[in-house]
């Protein structure tokens, strides 16, 4: 027998991660799926091991640590079999890094960076890697589904007139795909889900001078 008392919660739209420990907590991949899981809708910490197959002993350990630093909160709790569960939920549908943790002009820090980073390209390489391991990926060129992946690196130079046209374009293709809108979520969740993962940046042009 359960009984619930839990009361409704919106996470915020956004929120900005401005301080190195709460970046570190951010950072880790663990943390970056529970935090996919708990998005939407109130979850136990017994919910979230079942669908992530890791033991709950280890998963509070990420939890308390998390909700310490604000990332998610307790927003209602379960009465099972006389034990109490807490459900937990994400502060936000989106987390922003603030740039000044890698601004060194306003106190930033290497660390930062690679802090930021981390949080970015580490869940994508184990996400890529457990896709191809559960065969979503392949890489036989004669497979329709091979196209599920586009892992591409390419370099051009761009004038800052043509850059901001270019950013611009992204963004107007980004903005009709909002993976942080719930009611999206909702609608598409009998459809395969993909991820995004996206990096421009500009790099130095010097040439190697000849002797």
């Amino acid at each position: 027998m359960s009984e619930n008392n839990q009361t409704k919660y919106t996470p915020e739209a956004e929120l900005v991660i401005s301080d190195i420990e709460t970046l570190k907590v951010l950072a880790d991949p663990m943390r970056q799926r529970i935090l996919e899981k708990v998005c939407d809708v109130p979850i136990t910490a017994k919910q979230i091991s079942a669908n992530l197959k890791i033991p709950v002993t280890k998963l509070y350990y990420h939890l308390n640590m998390m909700e310490e630093h604000g990332l998610v909160k307790v927003v209602g709790t379960r009465l099972v079999s006389g034990i109490v569960e807490k459900q937990y939920q994400a502060s936000a549908y989106f987390f922003r890094l603030d740039r000044s943790l890698f601004d060194f002009s306003k106190g930033g820090s290497k660390e930062g960076i690679d802090l930021a980073l981390s949080t970015v390209f580490d869940i994508t390489r184990e996400e890529i890697k457990e896709s191809v391991e559960k065969g979503l990926i392949t890489a036989d060129a004669d497979n329709a589904d091979a196209h599920k992946l586009t892992l591409r690196r390419i370099n051009r130079a761009m004038s800052d007139t043509e850059a901001k046209e270019f950013i611009g374009k992204l963004n107007e293709l980004l903005a009709d795909w909002n993976i942080t809108d719930k009611e999206t979520k909702e609608q598409d969740s009998n459809k395969q889900q993909f991820t995004l993962t996206l990096a421009f940046y500009p790099v130095s042009s010097e040439e190697t001078k000849q002797e």
